[in-house]
């Protein structure tokens, strides 16, 4: 119902804003530690209701794959 109001915003100003808040509603930024302890993280968009994320990445300290596990959430997008 409401991504139907986006076409009839007047200006492209406030058809922005109606997508810059929506997906401030529907993400959540959320950092990823190393399972290696090495202390090599990263950022990470996720979907706000989805559960927590375990990825199997490049950890650059270890020089292999590792799995990497979220440990807190930074921010709402």
């Amino acid at each position: 119902m409401l991504i139907f109001f986006f076409f009839f915003y007047p200006s492209p100003f406030l058809s922005f804003l109606f997508l810059f808040l929506w997906a401030c509603i529907l993400y959540i930024l959320v950092r990823m530690k190393s399972a290696a302890e090495t202390g090599y993280c990263f950022n990470i968009r996720r979907l706000r209701l989805q559960e927590k994320l375990v990825l199997l990445r490049y950890d650059p300290i270890a020089k292999q794959r590792v799995l990497f596990t979220e440990k807190r959430k930074i921010r709402s997008i």
